[in-house]
């Protein structure tokens, strides 16, 4: 299969005398590879003043590897465009059921419990992002490990540098825009005609930690129907690329940066421990709500 074409993204217009622009044929875009963690900063910022002229934030997700596309989780493994219509029935049936039983989330605006339910687990529409680069390379440098029947424990794991792969040696972090335009009734959600966010240490009280300790927020892309979209890859703007060995370096061991810190556990969220509590749904469809390995 021939190499895809080269795509042009706004942060390759960035120039530091730590980064280098590199084509990465894999998924047809520039990546910006860094080599200090000042071209790091840089790199993060570069896009947040230029892209607010446009009405967008930036927000980054850490990744340690690169795909052809960007699809929210219920959407993942799609190979039927008809069936969307089941999984998002499924997933609308089980809000509701939510918002009529009321043991859950009871401080949660609903139109926050579907967004609140993908920062812990479950598999919606939305997609997790951070507004802090260094929550993002952390992520980058760690693999998540599922086992259970839906993937209810998930256990995080250090990278180390490996020589099999050249992927396996790097660190991704995706720039991705949203809109910024304020819901006059709905605090901390932004939306416009293309794509929506919601800050989760905004919308929702803050018994609901995580959000907190990772700077946690939700996006998604809006399709010409005004629904979620089944890829999000138009909100892609920037990659950075780090080499693994570097960010590890960079991020040191530092509490503010562990596994118990970014995921605290149900005697330090107490958010978490009620959604662990009340919600008890293992579905192949929705999946589950993580419980997370120290």
């Amino acid at each position: 299969m021939p190499p895809k074409p080269i795509r042009r993204l706004p942060l390759d217009g960035l120039t530091h005398q730590y980064g280098t622009l590199e084509p990465d044929a894999s998924v047809g875009y520039n990546v910006y590879h860094v080599h200090k963690p000042s071209a790091l900063i840089q790199a993060a910022g570069y896009l947040k003043h230029l892209r607010a002229v446009n009405q967008k934030a930036v927000y980054f997700r850490g990744q340690e590897t690169l795909y052809p596309s960007l699809k929210p989780s219920l959407y993942r493994a799609l190979t039927q465009p008809r069936a969307r219509n089941y999984r998002d029935d499924k997933l609308n049936r089980y809000l509701k059921k939510i918002r009529t039983e009321r043991q859950v989330m009871r401080a949660v605006p609903p139109h926050v419990h579907e967004p609140m339910l993908q920062h812990y687990g479950l598999r919606t529409r939305w997609l997790d992002v951070v507004d802090n680069v260094w929550v993002a390379l952390w992520f980058a440098c760690h693999s998540a490990h599922a086992v259970g029947e839906h993937g209810q424990y998930l256990h995080f794991q250090k990278r180390v540098e490996r020589h099999t792969t050249p992927s396996a040696r790097f660190a991704y972090i995706l720039l991705l825009e949203a809109a910024t335009t304020p819901s006059a009734k709905e605090p901390g959600c932004f939306r416009d005609n293309a794509s929506a966010a919601i800050d989760l240490r905004i919308a929702a009280p803050s018994q609901f930690v995580r959000p907190h300790a990772q700077h946690g927020l939700v996006i998604q892309a809006i399709d010409a129907e005004g629904r979620a979209a089944l890829d999000f890859s138009k909100l892609l703007v920037g990659i950075i690329r780090v080499h693994l060995a570097d960010a590890l370096e960079w991020l040191g061991q530092g509490d503010l940066l562990n596994v118990h810190a970014l995921f605290p556990p149900p005697p330090y969220d107490s958010g978490y421990h009620e959604i662990l509590t009340h919600i008890t749904i293992t579905d192949k469809v929705i999946g589950a709500v993580n419980h997370i390995g120290a």
